[in-house]
């Protein structure tokens, strides 16, 4: 049997395939949604690991007495600091907002299989889990969005970086 054969659903969505809202997820989407995360995190960590050797890589070049770049490689040389630093702000925050997302998903699944007797009616429950569910979902978006705006700070703080170090070096060879 294939995977679309026992997946429970009760047909295709329009385009013909994939999972419908009628249905349990399939359990398909459910490891690759769970590869998803575990890459996503992995790539978080790996650049924030990435930005603030690089950090610590540049400003050990100011100490040098060979490093001495001209006014304007200067500056390219301090806006690659800062991409770079901002990059490990924008890293942190990431892995904080993911965390958040993680623990209120949790939370959500924990309510919604046991359904707490004092919140009232059905309709309560439902209404109460849907409006975390847009708060998950806003966190989830978020997350994406703070892992773009990391890797492209992370990206453009490693080419002014390298700009400068090989402007300042390339003379001297």
């Amino acid at each position: 049997m294939s995977s679309d054969q026992d997946s429970g659903s009760a047909g295709p969505t329009k385009s013909g395939v994939g999972r419908t809202t009628a249905g349990p997820p399939r359990e398909s989407f459910v490891r690759w949604q769970g590869v998803t995360n575990a890459q996503l995190g992995y790539t978080v960590n790996l650049l924030l690991a990435f930005a603030a050797a690089s950090v610590a890589f540049g400003f050990s070049f100011v100490k040098e007495s060979t490093f001495q770049p001209s006014c304007a490689i200067r500056v390219v040389f301090g806006a690659s600091l800062l991409l770079l630093l901002a990059s490990v702000g924008v890293g942190l925050f990431c892995a904080c907002n993911r965390l958040r997302d993680f623990r209120m998903t949790a939370a959500i699944a924990h309510d919604r299989e046991t359904p707490r007797r004092e919140w009232g009616a059905e309709w309560i429950i439902k209404h109460f889990l849907s409006q975390r569910r847009k708060e998950a979902r806003a966190l989830g978006r978020r997350t994406w969005l703070l892992f773009r705006a990391q890797a492209v700070l992370f990206f453009f703080g490693m080419l002014l970086l390298i700009a400068a170090l090989a402007t300042v070096y390339w003379t001297k060879v």
